[in-house]
């Protein structure tokens, strides 16, 4: 499979591929799969021979079938991590073209090497019962102590200090599963942070230069056949008092942000798996439903979105949804 062997595939089918939306015909314009868009935005055409996606919304216009797959993944249209990881996929989803082997898989070198994330090396320590208590106090009917009982089990929550460039030193629970990519601070008396970057408080927080994109617990519940996928470290918290109350085998993943795409290199731990995710109700957690949903269709994962019935406030979330005193049974695998 190279990189022409892939351009030359017809788009309907690579189209198919990556998302439920049927093709469109050629030249007709239709929504655009990878966005959540209210009216049609883009449409294919043929030029020099091959298809290509023509997108009025964005730049470059035009994209052929690697930068399908980009823009399904919300990677770089042009660059040559993004063609390696279509060339992988592409091969995996059609096989080799004829006339071509396994071992020739042409696929071009980035310019330069990705960024090294380090480990986070602060010191941390398990929580003990008192920690878990007050943690009970601060988040209500959100969290249950065999929930955070089990989440200490599993080596995702722990007690830490953290100092950011607007606050002093504070006591807080840190967040982070086995690779430490990322942590999750929450403070330890229950306020917000001040961070002057955006402008107002936030719940949480997470060092510089660490990976804010890491999905918490990806590595650790990688052999489990089902997965829940929340949004920050609150919801996690919640998930996980469900998935203690039910007794079962599941594993929660946690991404820490709505603005984040699901990393390219951890799609293939979700591969063929049964996938939840519970976003929070407002635009910018469906729309991170909508793409990380694209995402996994890569991976041939059909995700089914928990609607949170009875949340109405904007940007109601998981632990909203607890606080209605609804049970817990069969949140873990609601269809």
């Amino acid at each position: 499979m190279t990189p022409e062997d892939l351009k030359a595939l017809p788009m309907h089918k690579v189209w198919s591929a990556l998302f439920t939306s049927p093709a469109p015909a050629h030249k007709e314009k239709c929504l655009a799969p990878y966005r959540p868009d209210k009216s049609p935005g883009c449409r294919i055409v043929e030029y020099g021979g091959i298809d290509w996606l023509e997108d009025f919304a964005l730049t470059p216009k035009k994209v052929n079938n690697i930068g399908l797959f980009a823009r399904a993944n919300n990677l770089p249209v042009i660059g040559g991590e993004t063609c390696k990881h279509a060339l992988v996929w592409a091969l995996d989803v059609f096989g080799s073209p004829k006339g071509t082997g396994l071992n020739k898989v042409a696929i071009p070198l980035p310019k330069s090497k990705p960024k090294e994330w380090k480990a986070y090396e602060g010191d941390l320590r398990k929580p003990t019962t008192d920690d878990l208590e007050q943690l009970c106090r601060i988040r209500g009917r959100q969290v249950t102590m065999d929930g955070l009982d089990l989440m200490v089990h599993h080596g995702l929550l722990w007690i830490g200090w953290h100092k950011t460039k607007y606050d002093e030193p504070r006591k807080c629970f840190a967040f982070t599963d086995s690779t430490r990519r990322s942590v999750d601070f929450r403070r330890y008396d229950g306020k917000p942070w001040w961070n002057n970057k955006k402008g107002k408080p936030v719940k949480s927080v997470g060092p510089e230069d660490y990976r804010h994109d890491w999905p918490l617990g990806i590595e650790q519940y990688a052999r489990m056949d089902s997965l829940m996928l929340v949004e920050g470290s609150g919801d996690l918290m919640s998930a996980f008092a469900a998935v203690a109350e039910e007794g079962a085998l599941i594993g929660v993943i946690a991404m820490l942000g709505s603005s984040n795409a699901i990393p390219v290199e951890c799609l293939d731990y979700f591969r063929h798996k049964k996938v939840w995710i519970y976003p929070h109700k407002d635009k910018a957690g469906q729309d991170a439903a909508t793409r990380w949903s694209s995402q996994l269709r890569t991976r041939g994962v059909d995700p089914y979105i928990f609607p949170l019935p009875g949340v109405d406030k904007h940007g109601g979330d998981l632990g909203d949804y607890m606080k209605l005193d609804h049970s817990l049974r069969g949140l873990c695998c609601p269809h």
